[in-house]
């Protein structure tokens, strides 16, 4: 019988909290840029299923691409996830 075994252990963190942020690609235009100051208006909500927010898509213009991009605080520090969500708005 072969079989392998996982050797590396993972480090988790604790994320405090997550903003988004919309950005247009073909610009890189920040429609809706993160709101982590005083008013936290793209700060993401969380229930028993993760975490979540709700986004006004009419407020997008039709035929352009645009992408989420997150940024969480762990330990006291923000960081921004690499990976982006590209989506097109279509009628």
């Amino acid at each position: 019988t072969i079989y392998s075994v996982a050797t590396k252990e993972l480090k988790s963190e604790v994320v405090e909290d997550a903003y988004y942020r919309i950005m247009r690609v073909v610009d890189d235009l920040a429609v809706v840029d993160y709101g982590s100051g005083t008013i936290p208006h793209t700060k993401l909500s969380y229930d028993e299923n993760g975490p979540y927010f709700d986004f006004d898509m009419s407020m997008l213009e039709t035929g352009w691409a645009y992408q989420i991009e997150l940024m969480y605080k762990a330990g006291g520090e923000m960081r921004q996830q690499p990976e982006t969500f590209k989506f097109r708005v279509v009628e």
